[in-house]
């Protein structure tokens, strides 16, 4: 009986902390991505540029990265729009001058596939929108994870990704509470530890997603922080 319950406390860490470490590293790999296409912007520019990407691309698969530049000014606009994207461990550089009616919004997009990826696993983004008269300058970047797992596209690999980082740690939860209720005083300190750990690690997952990297920053600090007190004063205090 009691080797069947050690098998299953740790068959539970193993599942929960797999989910817990499978989190982080999501949410660690896109923060890379966007710190390294933020460390190409201007300072002196605005970054209030809308860009919309994919977190992840796979071998073969064309993604497209959209930029929503408005115009907020009571006459037609033709700022210049100009992306930069990697190439060849190289820039790609590409300009157009859409013109864009009073109070409205338009989409400019534009593709990007394996050949745009540096080091073989990141694809950086940055796009300027040109000052127009009134309408100061404003510029967005994003980086997108070059990966190829199972075959599948990079939208299939994000889900799969997600899904299994919460499923394992919800069932290394599962199983480590089912052998312990009802809960001793300690027992119930690591599940608030744990719990405390979980959440952290899920709302940088979600943070990650919706590529909030400042919030990512901290929730990934915090997370590391808890999870070292987690195993010295907690799981290796007697």
């Amino acid at each position: 009986m009691k080797f069947r319950a050690l098998i299953g406390s740790v068959f539970s860490l193993l599942f929960f902390l797999t989910g817990i470490f499978l989190e982080i590293a999501i949410s660690a790999s896109v923060l890379w991505g966007e710190l390294e296409a933020r460390s190409s912007m201007s300072s002196s520019v605005n970054s209030g540029l809308r860009l919309t990407c994919p977190h992840i691309l796979s071998l073969g698969e064309t993604g497209v990265v959209s930029a929503l530049v408005t115009n907020t000014l009571d006459q037609d606009i033709q700022p210049m729009i100009t992306a930069q994207i990697g190439r060849n461990n190289g820039v790609q550089q590409m300009s157009e001058t859409p013109t864009i009616a009073p109070r409205t919004s338009k989409t400019i997009q534009w593709k990007v596939d394996a050949a745009n990826s540096l080091y073989g696993r990141l694809i950086l983004v940055s796009v300027l929108q040109g000052k127009y008269e009134d309408l100061p300058a404003r510029q967005g970047s994003c980086g997108i994870i070059f990966l190829n797992l199972l075959g599948m596209n990079g939208r299939e690999t994000t889900i799969l990704l997600s899904c299994l980082s919460v499923g394992l740690l919800i069932l290394g939860a599962a199983i480590w509470l089912r052998g312990r209720l009802p809960l001793n005083p300690r027992a119930e300190n690591i599940a608030r530890s744990f719990s405390s750990l979980g959440i952290l690690t899920t709302v940088g997952l979600l943070a990650a997603l919706l590529r909030w990297w400042g919030l990512i920053i901290i929730l990934d600090a915090v997370a590391l922080i808890v999870l070292i007190v987690i195993f010295t004063d907690i799981l290796f205090n007697p």
